[in-house]
């Protein structure tokens, strides 16, 4: 394979990739000015919760509006960093959120001064499944797991089911980069979670709105990562979409 750079890839949406969660770190936050930060989001269309760690379910509600369609939340204690506070747009959330930075109407100084930080964004490619499919997207799955333990076998692998169908985890989710494979109603969806020292240094290309930059330079991540993982796949029916965009 040619080597490839940011320069071959282009926009999010001319790579069919969608945004499914957006997240920042802050710092020196109190409870009063998490308040003013939520009443901030609440004009832009986001209902503020909290909750003490990622993983927990409950959640406490703090700034609830019931015609707002998205929602943020801040995360209180993260693992490793005692003076950090998340701040998580999540699935069409995120999208919102992004959007509203293409249009110009977050208000950067009343986030900038608690030290915002870039710490998470995930891409998303959904892969509607073809009646001419050797496999059924499930067979695939399985298939890609018995594979990778020869091939990845230094990656956490888990395949697990929910109530859609199968999830399979590729990597620790606590890394910088997660990668996950999953099945949803007529599709299969290869979702790449970039964190920390892999994204915190597209920061200011997002606060400076040089965007074409910073979708350009995502794209080649993602695509590049998938890559990296499913190159050695026997079954190469469900990640057309990828050979046909790497390879020429």
């Amino acid at each position: 394979m040619n080597k490839i750079t940011p320069e071959d890839f282009g926009f999010f949406q001319s790579e069919s990739l969608n945004i499914d969660s957006i997240g920042f770190n802050l710092t020196n936050l109190d409870s009063n000015q998490i308040l003013k930060l939520a009443s901030y989001f609440q004009t832009l269309g986001f209902n503020s919760y909290q909750k003490n760690r990622e993983e927990n379910k409950s959640r406490e509600e703090l700034n609830i509006d019931l015609k707002n369609k998205f929602e943020l939340t801040f995360i209180l204690n993260v693992p490793y960093q005692k003076e950090i506070i998340q701040l998580q747009f999540p699935g069409v959330s995120g999208k919102q959120f992004y959007q509203l930075i293409q249009q110009k109407s977050i208000q950067w100084e009343k986030v900038t001064k608690f030290d915002l930080i870039l710490s998470r964004f995930d891409l998303v490619y959904q892969r509607i499944n073809k009646s001419n499919d050797k496999i059924d997207s499930k067979k695939f799955i399985n298939s890609c797991f018995e594979q990778f333990q020869d091939y990845h076998p230094h990656k956490n692998l888990v395949v697990e089911k929910n109530k859609k169908g199968l999830l399979f985890k590729i990597g620790n989710r606590r890394s910088p980069r997660h990668y996950r494979l999953y099945t949803k109603d007529n599709f299969l969806r290869f979702e790449f979670e970039i964190k920390r020292n892999f994204i915190k240094d597209l920061h200011n290309l997002l606060l400076e709105y040089r965007l074409e930059e910073f979708e350009k330079t995502l794209s080649y991540r993602f695509f590049k990562y998938s890559f990296e993982i499913f190159q050695c796949s026997r079954q190469p029916f469900h990640i057309d979409w990828l050979m046909s965009r790497i390879r020429p």
